[in-house]
């Protein structure tokens, strides 16, 4: 078994997870039939360090174009994403009043590890935003659910619109809609997305 675990931890075919639940397994299945089961301890396992996807300029420009062909706040969605490095899990969060119009602000609340941040947002992406909550007048949150007034827009709908766009601009990189994806992209082309808006 020890063998087992050892080619398991070294193959480059099963996940973390995987080798984590094969231990816990073998390990209830002993305590099961009243067999030692002591020796079955996890290693240290490394962290895998992956790099980040990152758009260029030409890639980030026909996503948005892409997104704008199917609709509108969507479109907006994946702006501001792009615009403030937005992860996907704060754009429902996203309240009316977390938007400060004087002084080009987005206040994104409890984001990665629980801290609040405030972020600079581009004149052209604010510009969009008010002509959403005019149009919409959202109760609450920014981007509601539009098939139920009053709830927050669900991320497996960004997601899959997300993923739908992706393919349609001709982007062959694993593109998702975490902080990979936002974050850095949106750090290294900053001043782009502004005037994309515009």
């Amino acid at each position: 078994m020890t063998d087992y675990l050892y080619l398991k931890k070294k193959s480059k075919n099963v996940s973390k997870t995987f080798f984590i639940l094969t231990v816990h397994a073998l390990r209830a299945a002993c305590k099961v039939y009243d067999l030692p089961y002591e020796h079955f301890k996890l290693p240290k396992l490394p962290n895998a360090k992956k790099l980040p996807v990152v758009l260029n300029m030409k890639e980030a420009k026909a996503l948005l174009i892409a997104v704008a062909h199917y609709n509108k706040v969507y479109a907006l969605i994946i702006a501001l994403m792009l615009d403030c490095g937005l992860r996907i899990s704060e754009v429902p969060a996203l309240e009316v009043g977390d938007i400060d119009f004087e002084r080009s602000r987005l206040h994104v609340r409890e984001s990665k590890r629980n801290k609040d941040r405030c972020i600079p947002t581009s004149k052209g992406v604010l510009g969009k935003l008010k002509t959403h909550l005019d149009y919409w007048s959202p109760q609450k949150f920014v981007f509601e659910d539009l098939k139920c007034s009053g709830r927050a827009i669900p991320i497996a709908g960004i997601n899959q619109v997300l993923k739908a766009d992706v393919k349609a601009a001709g982007i062959t990189k694993n593109v998702k809609g975490d902080l990979v994806f936002t974050t850095h992209t949106s750090r290294k082309n900053i001043f782009f997305y502004g005037s994309t808006m515009q």
